[in-house]
């Protein structure tokens, strides 16, 4: 169920490309973007692998265990337990063979004080037995489930026996019921899964962030990606590949073929299916990586010599909100970039002589 802050909000303006803002709907993803369970990846940058084992074996069961649904997906789930609970991928949590959680992953206490958004009381449904708290509900385990919706979504996903929200398997299954509700649903369809996001939390803005994680982890789907020839080389080329692809400001750069590019979702393409590493979907935000990630570092724009294939050059004249390009670093004279426009992903020659370079963030 998630919980039950509440934002009002029926889609933002939020920046997604090249520096400038655009409107994104809550929901994109359609039923051939998804990926099914059997398609996801064997490892996803962020997702401990226990968690994404529970993800996709609750969309493999989700057809026989709610029939009248469709388009349930590994990267459906994954999208709630990143807004959820960031797939319990912090270390004070573990996560034992049997998918058990321990300690209990719990959200704050719904006593209506403004934690979390939270103004309306949510009172105690289960005399504490599943949050150790008898005066009101807090949301429980990987799906953030309360109380009272657990006991309505209720799954057995690792067929022990019992049903346990701090469960990774049990909570996923659940989670996938939650969406599919008692009719028929098709998660694969736009509204259908914005109607389903929102009977989970009654919050636009949790469903469109929802929704840009799905878009995201559904790009995975391809098992393209060679991770045993990975690193700078491998980002180029895995850019490279979008060669001569008309740019298209908002283009989501995720099926080669299919969909357009623009600066910042090449960058992403390039990363995931190059290191399987995830980067953030603006330039705003992949500028900042440093502060964020520890993998990444800053290479100031007087350290040319520093630089590595694959590394991000920034151009702009501050950031975050002043940085309006960025391209992918081949070397002194050449980078690989989605550049504008009547224009075609291409290699570049000359950025040095490109006016407004910022630096450039890369992983080391």
């Amino acid at each position: 169920m998630g919980k039950w802050w509440i934002a009002a909000l029926i889609c933002l303006l939020v920046p997604v490309s090249c520096g400038a803002p655009a409107l994104i709907l809550i929901a994109q993803t359609t039923g051939a973007d998804v990926a099914s369970g059997e398609d996801a990846p064997a490892r996803v940058d962020g997702i401990p692998e226990r968690v994404l084992d529970a993800y996709r074996n609750a969309a493999q069961q989700a057809p026989e265990a709610y029939p009248r649904c469709t388009g349930v997906t590994w990267a459906v789930l994954a999208g709630i337990g990143r807004v959820e609970s960031d797939h319990l991928a912090s270390e004070d949590y573990g996560i034992d063979a049997n998918g058990d959680v321990r300690p209990s992953f719990l959200g704050p206490r719904l006593d209506g004080s403004g934690v979390g958004g939270n103004t309306d009381p949510v009172y105690d449904t289960d005399g504490g037995r599943l949050d150790g708290d008898e005066k009101y509900d807090r949301a429980v385990g990987l799906m953030q489930f309360i109380p009272s919706s657990w006991e309505a979504y209720k799954a057995d996903g690792n067929g022990d026996g019992r049903t346990d929200p701090d469960n990774v398997d049990d909570a996923a299954l659940a989670a996938a019921g939650h969406l599919c509700g008692q009719g028929e649903r098709d998660l694969s369809d736009p509204d259908q899964l914005r109607d389903a996001l929102w009977s989970y939390n009654h919050s636009a803005d949790y469903g469109r962030k929802v929704a840009d994680h799905i878009e995201t982890y559904s790009g995975m789907g391809d098992p393209s990606v060679d991770r045993a020839n990975t690193g700078s080389d491998a980002i180029v080329r895995a850019g490279e590949k979008w060669l001569g692809t008309p740019y298209l400001y908002g283009g989501q750069c995720n099926t080669l073929g299919e969909d357009r590019c623009d600066c910042s979702s090449l960058a992403r393409y390039a990363y995931r299916h190059g290191a399987g590493v995830e980067l953030p979907r603006t330039t705003y935000d992949q500028v900042m990586l440093p502060d964020t990630d520890e993998r990444f570092v800053r290479v100031p724009p007087d350290r040319i010599d520093d630089l590595r294939p694959g590394d991000m050059l920034f151009f702009g004249t501050h950031a975050p909100g002043g940085i309006g390009h960025v391209g992918i670093y081949i070397d002194d004279q050449t980078m690989l970039e989605a550049p504008r426009t009547g224009l075609d992903v291409r290699l570049y020659d000359g950025w040095q002589r490109r006016p407004h370079y910022y630096g450039a963030v890369g992983i080391r």
